[in-house]
């Protein structure tokens, strides 16, 4: 299938309780064994460049039932999902921008947070999410989490 044409496949994305996710594309049965939520991406239009496409992101409850504000509850932590690709800049790149999926994220003390990541190939944006999840799952807060993701990179170039 060329990628033209996968740019323009309806698809699901399905967000597992081991923080994982995995896309199905549509006609493709959906495996929902240990399945917190899926999310429908629909196809609206292609980019200015016709070289990807934007999708719209609705949540469904692993009962298939829509989530009217689009919001997924993992492990204490509230996540929106705004529900249409962007061209915007990308969370912790500085200023480079492409096709963005934004997410607004409640840590486990309330505090809000906005977050912005790549969604060129429709999945990675999930990815990024879900690795920083995992990580605000253990450090509880925002704060804490990018406090400790900058000390470990530190870390990794003093070792190099």
């Amino acid at each position: 299938m060329s990628e033209e044409l996968r740019n323009k496949i309806n698809h699901k994305i399905i967000i597992y309780n081991n923080f994982t996710c995995k896309r199905f594309d549509e006609g493709i049965e959906l495996k929902l064994n240990n399945a917190l939520y899926i999310v429908e991406c629909k196809f609206i239009e292609p980019t200015g460049t016709m070289k990807n496409s934007y999708f719209s992101h609705q949540v469904l409850d692993k009962n298939k039932k829509l989530i009217e504000d689009n919001t997924m509850l993992i492990n204490g932590i509230l996540i929106k999902v705004y529900s249409r690709e962007n061209w915007g800049t990308f969370t912790g790149s500085g200023s480079f921008q492409g096709m963005a999926l934004k997410f607004e994220i409640i840590d486990k003390l309330g505090t809000k947070e906005e977050r912005s990541y790549d969604n060129r190939i429709h999945t990675n944006a999930y990815v990024k999410l879900i690795r920083y999840l995992e990580e605000l799952d253990k450090y509880g807060t925002h704060f804490a989490t990018e406090r400790i993701i900058t000390l470990e990179k530190k870390l990794l170039r003093l070792t190099k």
